[in-house]
């Protein structure tokens, strides 16, 4: 195994700034210190911190542009047993957001046709690349539904 070695660069840190969210807040130093190097106002910070969840609770996602299309290929891929990969950026949402549609797709579909693919970010850059697509091509998927990436890569699309 081949271990790279990287530069960590770190936020400097802005002590008051760090009191006074502490301060003004009543929240523990450490907490402090980690919210001062979020680009937040201090009075945005309570909110960040206890947020109210009813205000997303009525979006409906069918509001979204191409949502009821979408649904109906994936629910026809599922019926027709066509192979679907789950193509996902290896970033932290990303990772969580493929990790959590496969677990859906295995459980309501065939588990010998739903795949995924995480982006390998050293190799083939950002987003869906022609060179990451090539890989997933591999798999022979009859669907390959990003996660993550893909809305502004046309050309890869």
């Amino acid at each position: 195994m081949v271990i790279q070695k990287k530069n960590w660069e770190t936020k400097q840190i802005d002590e008051e700034k760090v009191q006074e969210i502490k301060n003004k807040v009543d929240i523990p130093y450490f907490l402090a210190k980690v919210l001062s190097t979020m680009d937040m106002k201090i009075d945005e910070i309570p909110d960040f911190l206890n947020p109210n969840f009813e205000k997303y609770k009525s979006k409906d996602p069918f509001l979204l542009s191409g949502m009821k299309e979408s649904v109906e290929r994936i629910l026809y891929a599922i019926d027709k047993k066509e192979k679907i990969v789950v193509f996902g950026d290896s970033d932290a949402d990303g990772l969580t957001g493929t990790a959590i549609l496969y677990d859906f797709l295995t459980k309501i579909a065939d588990k010998t046709k739903i795949d995924y693919y995480i982006i390998d970010r050293e190799n083939e850059g950002y987003g869906l690349s022609d060179r990451a697509v090539n890989r997933v091509l591999k798999k022979k998927p009859n669907l390959i539904i990003t996660v993550d990436c893909g809305t502004t890569d046309v050309e890869a699309v």
